[in-house]
């Protein structure tokens, strides 16, 4: 697969950070682990040690561990951690919510603690990395705040943004969906999928007491209506602009954003239209095809295999 990744880049470095990512980097992201520079980021000790141990057996590797925490705007915060760490959030729970709908068990027991944190964009300048292309985040509630923190610059060069958002979430004060939909429209990006997770509603933590005990169906009966309850949301930059400028370097980049997340067509298209642009020559675009190709043909025998789930 690098060699796949590296014909579409075509010398362009490519750069990804993946923002809690105490389980390790999503597999879509596995055919970028030999020709991406990667951050994964983990405030959790434990979890961060656990990361570097994992991708530190990997001679070479270009990803680099970063146990901190972040913030929009740095400084002091209040963590609220919880029974299961990667519930811990600097955001308060929604008690209601929690309560209602939530394991109390991945909760409780929590404590307060302060930390510190500090601002994406500050912790990419200390590591001298001025450019960012795909990010990921997952930090229970300040995914958007996290995301800002990155400063506009760089903010108006990043191509893809895969981020939960709560729907309502168990956070309080956590951005809901028409924020972020509005803020990252505002930035040139597009919607291009939400992956949804619903949730029963839970009596004392089992969340099946309902079906099972007084409307006697079974877990995946439809007759019971789940509630909408949190989604990964995929938001994808626009390529005008790139192709306005004739950015042929970061159309490259684009491309591997889509192929990571399946959107093939997409990738194939681009092609097309950056050669009509006379940014990419017929040698260039023809070339760039076939990897395209070879890509997907390298996720449907994954899926097939069982190696990569039928959706990202």
């Amino acid at each position: 697969m690098a060699r796949t990744v590296d014909l579409i880049l075509n010398g362009s470095r490519f750069v990804a950070a993946d923002i809690g990512a105490a389980n390790g980097l999503p597999l879509e992201w596995q055919p970028l682990l030999d020709s991406a520079c990667l951050y994964c980021v983990e405030p959790d000790p434990d979890a961060a040690r656990k990361l570097a141990d994992m991708y530190g057996t990997k001679p070479g590797l270009p990803l680099r561990v970063l146990p901190v925490a972040l913030s929009g705007t740095g400084g002091s915060r209040c963590l609220h951690r919880t029974n299961v760490p990667t519930g811990s959030s600097l955001l308060p729970f929604d008690t209601e919510m929690a309560r209602d709908y939530c394991d109390p068990s991945y909760f409780h027991p929590f404590i307060t603690v302060e930390v510190e944190t500090r601002r994406l964009g500050d912790i990419l300048d200390e590591v001298e990395e001025s450019q960012l292309d795909l990010i990921k985040l997952d930090t229970q509630g300040t995914e958007l705040e996290i995301l800002l923190g990155l400063g506009q610059e760089r903010l108006g060069r990043l191509l893809g943004i895969e981020l939960e958002i709560g729907l309502p979430g168990a956070y309080r004060g956590q951005a809901q969906f028409h924020e972020v939909q509005a803020t990252l429209v505002d930035a040139g990006f597009e919607l291009f999928d939400l992956r949804l997770a619903r949730t029963d509603l839970p009596r004392r933590g089992d969340d099946r007491f309902y079906r099972s005990q007084i409307f006697n169906v079974g877990p995946d009966d439809r007759s019971i209506a789940s509630r909408l309850w949190e989604a990964d949301a995929l938001f994808i930059r626009h390529p005008a602009a790139l192709l306005a400028d004739g950015d042929g370097a970061a159309l490259r980049r684009l491309m591997v954003v889509y192929c990571t997340y399946r959107f093939f067509p997409e990738a194939y298209h681009l092609v097309s239209v950056a050669q009509s642009h006379g940014i990419l020559d017929d040698e260039e675009a023809a070339r760039t095809r076939s990897a395209i190709v070879s890509w997907h043909g390298h996720t449907a025998r994954a899926i097939a295999q069982g190696a990569l789930p039928v959706t990202w």
